[in-house]
């Protein structure tokens, strides 16, 4: 063999060395980049699970304690803790508000004669309702909750009522992480106790639930793959932030977000299992690891050939070359090359890539002049060329994202790793791996889609509602004329469940929520809460009695929904409305004013509409008896 013959087969086992190593890397990166868009989609819908989870856990936090005040009002009201039907009365509030549990004691805990309940002469927030406040408090070790409120008599605090229920329930439930994965729910105290912990989880330890700091303790004991550490974890939950970090405990690895509760120091944890989310780049994987498979088999096909055949004549060599060529255009994703000066002209595309656009090399020539940028999306064009020039000086590997028109319409998604090169005379090319990713992008769009919807009545759902409303107080026409919030709750829905069941029940929530379309207009916004509970917030109203009319023909046509069947129960329903600017210049506030209103409507009985700055007329109705 002569020299000329063992330098040619050095470059050429070193150029296979350098093909096979360039494939393996760009399937790595593209695995890499593939789980870590799968990792940041996650956080996204942890943030969004969570606020949702935060806000049902304050609803129902502050309608526990809305309870307790009322009942405990009503008690004073019928004459203190000794009046004659008390106990009738909390046996009723048992059955109806909730709780599990309910009783009444005197400021030094004891049990009032011929009251339910038991001593709470121990409890900590005996204090504090003696002190004249309400409020709720949990207590991980018993897994109770409890809403507390002073009972006055002669403007003096003569006991307190008290409910208690599981603090499972302040866990909403229902909740997916990606890939239709569970997510549990945690509740921390502000020492780092667990104040609910679900029964499913093996996430944390069960032994020990009692212990002060338990979760910054397990946090001591856990390990941090993604380069958090317990020491920064509980430095963030002590200022009180918000954020996501990856566990790995003594028996599973998880992603977990934490954030603030809003009640009383509180706050909430949602994990999901790690090895879960995997699943969802398994199909990917696959497909990386038997391209990289035939790949290996290719080039190993190769080097044989090149090592059999590197004494042979010119022409041998000339058919080797053929095919290492067409190899590489077997390879199931498309290869370029392209100069980045100028038009961005190709030197190289491999069969792979012409099968996506489903242009023949000719045809690309004629119809895009040769050129890379050509083929891209018009509206993708700026932004990548933006990218490769701006790369020129840095060198580094680019990632790209865009968008072709394949030759029968199609648009393609087109996910290109690309590498800056040099050729033996010292001119600069790109060498890229380009890979088909429409579907996942159609994956994306469909789960963004449906995040901003309810799935039952196709109205908003509480997020987009809230973001809705926001941008338009953030826009200088909210400041011309009055908006109103209307909120919907239907009058005993239960009932009408009870008698039809809940698919029938579905289909009339339906129905309102068409009602609602048909009564407003199509730039207002409409939002179904929770159960049977709607929000409609009217933009830019005529006047107040344009307002008036709305809510009056919303109540005329529900009840109309009924008429004709005598069996069938009265529906009904009350609405509060709130009127911004005057009234709140927010979702929160609108809906926190919509709120009292409403209730207002319901202790007016029900069947009505109340405006918040009209509520007075209906402080001085009494009211003893069931709010849902």
């Amino acid at each position: 063999m002569t020299n000329k013959h063992k330098l040619a087969l050095a470059m050429n086992t070193l150029a296979i060395a350098l093909v096979l190593l360039f494939i393996f890397l760009a399937v790595r990166d593209f695995l890499n980049q593939t789980e870590a868009n799968v990792e940041e989609e996650t956080a996204y819908r942890m943030a969004l699970i969570a606020d949702g989870r935060v806000k049902a856990l304050v609803s129902e936090a502050d309608r526990l304690k809305q309870n307790a005040l009322l009942a405990a009002d009503a008690l004073a009201r019928a004459g203190g803790l000794a009046a004659p039907g008390a106990e009738a009365y909390l046996a009723l509030l048992l059955k109806h508000d909730g709780f599990e549990e309910i009783g009444t004691a005197y400021p030094d805990g004891s049990v009032p004669p011929g009251c339910s309940g038991t001593d709470v002469s121990g409890e900590p927030w005996l204090l504090s309702a003696i002190g004249g406040a309400y409020g709720v408090y949990a207590d991980g070790e018993s897994g109770h909750l409890t809403a507390y409120a002073p009972i006055y008599r002669n403007g003096l605090v003569e006991g307190v009522f008290y409910g208690r229920c599981h603090t499972a329930r302040l866990d909403g439930g229902g909740s997916e992480a990606p890939g239709a994965q569970p997510m549990l729910f945690f509740l921390l105290g502000p020492d780092g106790a667990f104040l609910y912990l679900p029964n499913e989880q093996n996430l944390f330890l069960k032994s020990g639930a009692s212990s002060p700091n338990r979760f910054f303790a397990e946090l001591e004991n856990a390990s941090y793959p993604g380069g958090a550490s317990a020491d920064t974890v509980r430095a963030a939950i002590e200022r009180n932030d918000s954020g996501s970090f990856r566990i790995k405990t003594k028996t599973q690895e998880a992603y977990v977000y934490y954030t603030p509760a809003g009640v009383s120091d509180w706050y909430v944890l949602l994990a999901v299992d790690h090895a879960a989310l995997s699943e969802r780049n398994a199909a990917l994987g696959r497909m990386a690891v038997e391209l990289l498979a035939k790949v290996l088999f290719a080039l190993l096909v190769a080097a044989f050939i090149v090592l059999f055949y590197s004494w042979a004549s010119k022409q041998a060599a000339v058919n080797s070359a053929n095919r290492i060529n067409a190899m590489t255009n077997s390879i199931p994703c498309g290869v370029q090359q392209f100069e980045p000066s100028g038009s961005m002209a190709f030197r190289y595309v491999s069969d792979g890539f012409f099968q996506m656009s489903g242009y023949t090399e000719d045809e690309m020539r004629g119809m895009f002049s040769n050129s890379f940028l050509a083929v891209i999306h018009p509206e993708d064009r700026p932004q990548v060329e933006s990218l490769i020039r701006g790369n020129l000086d840095t060198e580094a590997p680019l990632e790209l994202k865009y968008r072709i028109i394949t030759k029968d319409g199609r648009i393609v998604w087109i996910l290109n790793r690309a590498t800056l090169c040099f050729d033996e005379a010292g001119a600069s090319y790109y060498q890229c791996v380009c890979v088909d990713i429409t579907r996942l992008k159609q994956v994306e769009q469909s789960l963004a889609s449906k995040a901003q919807l309810d799935p039952l009545t196709g109205l908003c759902n509480r997020e987009t509602a809230r973001m809705l409303i926001r941008e338009f107080f953030g826009d200088a026409s909210s400041r011309y004329g009055n908006h109103a919030f209307f909120m919907l709750d239907m009058d005993g829905f239960k009932k009408y469940n009870d008698t039809y069941g809940h698919v029938e029940g579905d289909r009339m929530l339906c129905r309102i929520a068409n009602i609602l379309r048909a009564t407003f207009r199509g730039t207002d916004v409409l939002c179904r809460l929770a159960g049977d509970e709607f929000v409609a917030f009217m933009k830019s109203a005529e006047s107040r009695e344009a307002i008036a009319e709305k809510a009056q023909s919303i109540l005329k046509r529900i009840g109309e929904l009924s008429e004709g069947d005598a069996l069938s129960p009265a529906l009904s329903a009350s609405i509060g409305i709130s009127v911004g600017p005057e009234d709140g210049a927010g979702f929160e506030e609108l809906y926190k004013r919509a709120d009292e209103a409403l209730y207002a409507a319901k202790r007016g009985g029900r069947n009505r509409y109340v405006f918040f700055d009209a509520m007075p007329a209906f402080a001085e109705q009494d009211f003893f008896g069931d709010l849902t």
